[in-house]
């Protein structure tokens, strides 16, 4: 479970800084981009927590994985909600938000098939590995 979280957490921490980049650089804040913006930086901060508690960490590497799956749904919502006129952003939105939405949906996908993987195994086999 520890490269899943890594890799969640460090591909969510990229989408939270380009997603604050491009929020930033539009005409004004729009309150759309918000959802994205609190779901990609709460990956970060649980994946991060989850790295560094044992007992927690079964718990929110599923809870992390499942929001990375649905990062799609917040990105769609503020692109679904942008304003004419501001292209721009827009675009940058579309085009690096979107794809690194979809690549974070990919990354959710293998990492629950890893982790369910996992979880199959007693804990009796899994101290041998």
């Amino acid at each position: 479970m520890g490269p899943g979280l890594f890799f969640t957490g460090a591909w969510s921490l990229i989408l939270f800084a380009a997603s604050l980049l491009i929020a930033s650089t539009a005409n004004q804040f729009y309150v759309s981009t918000l959802p994205f913006i609190v779901t990609s930086g709460l990956i970060v901060i649980l994946a991060f927590i989850a790295a560094q508690s044992d007992r927690l960490r079964r718990g929110l590497y599923w809870a992390v994985v499942s929001m990375h799956w649905l990062l799609f749904v917040p990105f769609f919502f503020a692109l679904n909600r942008w304003p004419g006129g501001d292209d721009g952003p827009g675009l940058a939105w579309l085009l690096f938000i979107g794809s690194g939405s979809f690549i974070a949906f990919i990354l959710a996908i293998v990492f629950a098939i890893k982790g369910a993987n996992i979880d199959a195994i007693p804990d009796t086999e899994k101290s041998e590995l």
